[in-house]
């Protein structure tokens, strides 16, 4: 048995997300590219970078 948190998200390319920075906080990006667990992010300010998809949950509005 896997004692891993299991991830059920299903990132795409053009998925809007938010990416949990321990120093920033939660930041909206978008998918630009994934590649495994590793996601790459446009945030709308920096240079696309590359994220843990661990550190990244979907935007979800229907709370």
């Amino acid at each position: 048995m896997e004692n891993k948190k299991s991830i059920a998200y299903n990132f795409k390319i053009g998925s809007r997300i938010y990416f949990n920075d321990e120093e920033l906080g939660s930041m909206p990006c978008e998918v630009l590219e994934v590649k495994e667990d590793i996601l790459v992010l446009d945030n709308g300010y920096d240079k696309p970078f590359e994220a843990k998809v661990s550190d990244c949950e979907p935007q979800d509005d229907s709370r």
